[in-house]
This record gives C-alpha cells, sequence and structure tokens, in this order.
C-alpha cells in the first residue's frame, strides 16, 4: 500500500545524547602533556591463518574498487598485535600484523589500512613489511597505503607487519584524546591498522571520518611496567605480568581505556557479562543503564552479537562507542547520564554490527542510535537548526547544526516515520536490515530500503531530505 508520513522535522523533537556535541560543548577535554619515547626492538612473529571472513555484503562497486587499489573493504584479514605502554612518557610502541586475504576475483597490489594515530598520535611509522619484504609506505592523514612487492591473487593471503611508535596527547583539539592521556586515564582509538579506504581525516565538526571491515579475530596484547586495568573490546584470555592478552571476534576496530584506578564491577545478563568501569560515578547506575538498554535493543532490533559488553567512564566530554565498549564521561551530569548509556549501546547494533561509511552517511549510525535511545527513555528536547539535508557527509555540515540535524532532526525523521507506518512494520523493517548486513556494511538507502519494503511505504518520498539517494 502507499504510505505517505508527514516525515519534514518541525519544532518538535526529541532529545539527544551527543557523542560528538553535549550540552557543556565538545566532547573531548583539553589536554597537554610532552611526551617523548625511546625504542625497543620488535617483539611479534608474523599471525597465523584464521577463518574465512564473516559477513558478505560488500558491493560490486566495493569489489571493483579493491581490485583498483582504491581501498581494501572488500578484503579481509586477522589482526595479532602487541603494544608496550610507555606510562610516565606518554607513549606507546606498536607492532601488529594483518594477515590479508583476497577476496575479490582480481589481484591486489596495494593495500589501503585506517590508523588515526598518524594524526591524533604524531604516529611514526618504524618498518613495514609485506610478505616478509621491507616496502615503504605512503601515510595520507589517517590512512596508510602498503605496496605488496607481488600483487595478491584471488584467494591469496599475505602478512603486513608495521611497526610505529605514537605520543598520547599529540594533538591539541577536540579529538585528542582518540590517543589521550589525562586524569590518570589513557584512551586509544582505531590504534590499529585496520583494512579501510582512503577518506579525509579532518571535518569542521565532531563527525566520524572512518569506515573499516570485520574481522573474524583479533588478538591484542597490551604491556605497561605500571599495573593497568584494562577496557577493551576483547576478552581477556592470559595474563603474565604486566602483560595481558585480549581476543574480540567479529568487530570492525578494538579500542581501549585503561587506569590503575578503575573499579570493576561485573554482572551476566542472558549470557552476556556486563562489566562496568567505574572512576568517579556508580558502577550500579552504569550497569542498570547498560542493562536496560541491552535489553530494549535486543527484543526490538535483534540479539546482542558479543560475548560481553563493557562500559567505562573516561576523561571525555560526552560518550564514543566500540565494539563490545563504550565510553562514558566522568563528568556526565546524574540526569544525562541514563541516555548516555543508551545512545552508546544503541551503537552496538548500528556501527558495530552494521557497519556504515561513518564519515560518507552519517545518518545510517547516529540517527538510527539516537532514535533507538529515545524509544527507550522518551523525547528530551527540540532541534536547534532548522531543517537540513539528511543525506550529507560529516565534511558538509558546520559543527552547530551537525549534531542538530543528524542527531536531532534524524531521530525525528525516524520517529515521525514509524509514527506513520506503524509500530510493528517498522520494527520488522529495522529487523530486517540488521539481518542482512550484520557484520557487513549497511548504509542510508539500504536502511530506508529496508523499512520501506516491511511497511510499504514508497521511497521516493524520502526524496525532499535525501536528495541524493532519491532522483
Amino acid at each position: 500500500m502507499t504510505i505517505a508520513p508527514a516525515v519534514g522535522v518541525g519544532a518538535a523533537g526529541g532529545g539527544r545524547s551527543f557523542r560528538g556535541v553535549g550540552r557543556r560543548g565538545p566532547r573531548w577535554p583539553a589536554l597537554a602533556i610532552v611526551c617523548s619515547l625511546v625504542s625497543v626492538s620488535a617483539w611479534l612473529a608474523a599471525a597465523p591463518a584464521f577463518a574465512a571472513p564473516v559477513g558478505a555484503t560488500v558491493t560490486a562497486a566495493d569489489r571493483s574498487a579493491a581490485v583498483s587499489n582504491a581501498n581494501s573493504l572488500a578484503l579481509t584479514a586477522t589482526y595479532k598485535v602487541r603494544a608496550r605502554i610507555y606510562w610516565e612518557r606518554g607513549a606507546i610502541l606498536v607492532q601488529s600484523t594483518a594477515s590479508v586475504t583476497n577476496t575479490t576475483a582480481l589481484p591486489v597490489s596495494r593495500l589501503t589500512l585506517n590508523l588515526v594515530a598518524l594524526v591524533a598520535g604524531d604516529a611514526k611509522v618504524l618498518e613495514v613489511t609485506a610478505g616478509g619484504t621491507r616496502v615503504l609506505v605512503e601515510p595520507h592523514g589517517q590512512t596508510i597505503v602498503v605496496p605488496l612487492p607481488t600483487a595478491l591473487g584471488p584467494g591469496d593471503r599475505t602478512n603486513v607487519t608495521i611497526r610505529y611508535r605514537a605520543r598520547f596527547n599529540a594533538i591539541d583539539d577536540s579529538r585528542r584524546p582518540l590517543l589521550g592521556q589525562a586524569d590518570n586515564v589513557l584512551t586509544a582509538y582505531r590504534w590499529i591498522p585496520w583494512l579501510s579506504r582512503r577518506q579525509t581525516f579532518a571535518t569542521p565538526n565532531f563527525g566520524e571520518s572512518w569506515v573499516t571491515a570485520v574481522t573474524p579475530r583479533v588478538t591484542v596484547t597490551l604491556v605497561s611496567q605500571t599495573p593497568l586495568v584494562y577496557a577493551t573490546s576483547g576478552n581477556r584470555v592470559a595474563r603474565r605480568g604486566n602483560s595481558q592478552t585480549f581476543v574480540a571476534r567479529n568487530v570492525r576496530d578494538f579500542n581501549f581505556s585503561a587506569s590503575p584506578d578503575y573499579h570493576v564491577r561485573r554482572i551476566a545478563w542472558r549470557g552476556v557479562t556486563v562489566r562496568t568501569y567505574q572512576l568517579t560515578g556508580s558502577a550500579d547506575a552504569l550497569t542498570e543503564y547498560a542493562v536496560d538498554a541491552l535489553k530494549r535493543f535486543s527484543e526490538e532490533v535483534g540479539p546482542y552479537a558479543y560475548p560481553a559488553l563493557n562500559v567505562a567512564e573516561a576523561p571525555i566530554s560526552s560518550g564514543m562507542e566500540s565494539p563490545a565498549l563504550a565510553w562514558i564521561s566522568t563528568s556526565t551530569a546524574p540526569e544525562d547520564l541514563a541516555r548516555l548509556v543508551a545512545h552508546e549501546v544503541a551503537h552496538q547494533w548500528f556501527y558495530a554490527v552494521v557497519g556504515n561509511n561513518q564519515a560518507q552517511q552519517p545518518f545510517a549510525d547516529e540517527a538510527i542510535a539516537t532514535f533507538l535511545a529515545d524509544s527507550l527513555l522518551g523525547p528530551d528536547r527540540s532541534p536547534l537548526c532548522s531543517a537540513g539535508r539528511l543525506d550529507m557527509s560529516v565534511y558538509e555540515y558546520g559543527p552547530r547544526c551537525y549534531p542538530e540535524v543528524i542527531y536531532v532532526q534524524g531521530a525525528l525523521y525516524l520517529e515521525r516515520y514509524r509514527a506513520a507506518v506503524g509500530n510493528d512494520p517498522f520494527w520488522a523493517g529495522m529487523r530486517q536490515y540488521y539481518e542482512t548486513y550484520r557484520f557487513g556494511i549497511g548504509g542510508t538507502r539500504r536502511f530506508l530500503d529496508a523499512l520501506d519494503a516491511a511497511s510499504g511505504y514508497e521511497g521516493h518520498l524520502h526524496a525532499k531530505r535525501f536528495p541524493t539517494l532519491y532522483h
């Protein structure tokens, strides 16, 4: 049937927990530490081979781009990483081996990997080997392009090892805690070289500028002479002295925060281990809000995908998501905590399990996550900017109206759509999208198509707010 809801955004709207901007200003606090670094030798042997890739939602265009070396999202890799943390110096030395398989139909001669530490940590690449041969790499902002000595044929595998050193607090802007150290806590985000595509790091707002593929397995060993408690995207599988090893499966990145001051609470919820890492707030509140979100989103969208959920306080000014991990600001007001936790937990479904190009299509994770948090807690506030397009990239929105349009208006668009088409068809479409692109790459048009298929809504009616997707 034909359904035409009133989906334009007006003054009334829902409240949001912004990862990019909170009520108290930008997400990242100002920090200042001057770091030095000493070189140490490498420890890590080449990574062993693991299983074939999970998911199968890369497009023909993705595969074509991989063959032309524009991006490596259609390939698959497992990762084995060892990092030595120099707490007093504010530095880190990393050796990462990616075991890469060419899952395209044609040879590939270069690999493209995302490494945010190149910018956030002023990382210096010390050595890169591909197939055991030392190669010269081409860093471009947050991207490393690795030329292969011999083209990788279809089905072939090679090991690429990258060794680099970086500094915490190397940049003096809002993104400092992507590799930061403050208030006796380290935060490390997208610090592992990971199959990706080349994209610009800088944005005029707080939008994320990356996209990465899911790995079947990543193994990370973290070593520090300072005893640390780690909140990571994985489960700890070994500990020996100050060396701890973690494993995560079916994740598209592996991030961590660490502190000697973390107090950990663990509970079990329907087979999921929920861990909260507390510094200043209430572990009981963090746990309660995380479980409330897990329960609601599992029922409405689909089962939670990971064996554990880790929620850690961190010295940031709002929240930040990772697969199986969420950072929550230590300065969050009690009345804002439930909404912030719900928003970050919602990202476990949309960006962690169902990925998207967060730079090119931020609606596909931020608007959905905001809508899910509102579906649990109810609306909070109205948008502060006039109705805007919902199909632009993070590079096109200004700093003031990016969160107002993508988060606030985006969630309001979905709420009005739900009200118009009906609750059951709406959630059926949401569940279908989640299952179809599980551990793959979705996107805004794919999401709206899934909703429309379940509800009967005529897709061309989205054109006003998504003109580039419907023309």
